[in-house]
């Protein structure tokens, strides 16, 4: 009986993101640190753009979680899964509401919008005007 070893993608992780900057190193189970995502990489800074155009426009709480969901397959490419995805390989942790909703209030207090973002409230205006 011949068993084939499956081959785990984590073993080619080089500790390097698409761009060759390092991971951010994951805390410990018993370390008791929290590890800050990285929002700086695709799709996170994409999602991050969508939540504060979308604030921008006035959505908060599960307003805003439900807009996010629903456009971004469209207007990024991603869904929340694939995002959460990336969230829990950074982090270890969920990407949940809460945390969509606290980066959508930072983005928009510390104006972290860039010039992305202008492109991406217009493409929304025009999916809007045609729904």
């Amino acid at each position: 009986m011949k068993v084939e070893a499956k081959i785990r993608t984590d073993q080619f992780d080089d500790g390097l993101d698409e761009f060759g900057d390092p991971l951010p190193k994951k805390a410990g189970p018993k370390s008791g640190r929290w590890v800050r995502a990285r929002w700086s990489v695709s799709p996170l800074r994409e999602a991050k753009t969508l939540l504060g155009v979308l604030q921008q426009e006035g959505l908060r709480g599960k307003g805003l979680v439900q807009a996010f969901e629903n456009h971004s397959p469209r207007l990024l490419g991603y869904s929340r899964e694939d995002m959460g995805k990336l969230y829990r390989h950074q982090t270890g942790r969920d990407l949940t509401d809460y945390i969509l909703v606290q980066k959508a209030d930072k983005v928009v207090r510390y104006n972290e919008l860039g010039p992305e973002a202008t492109l991406l409230s217009r493409t929304l205006r025009k999916l809007r005007a045609g729904d």
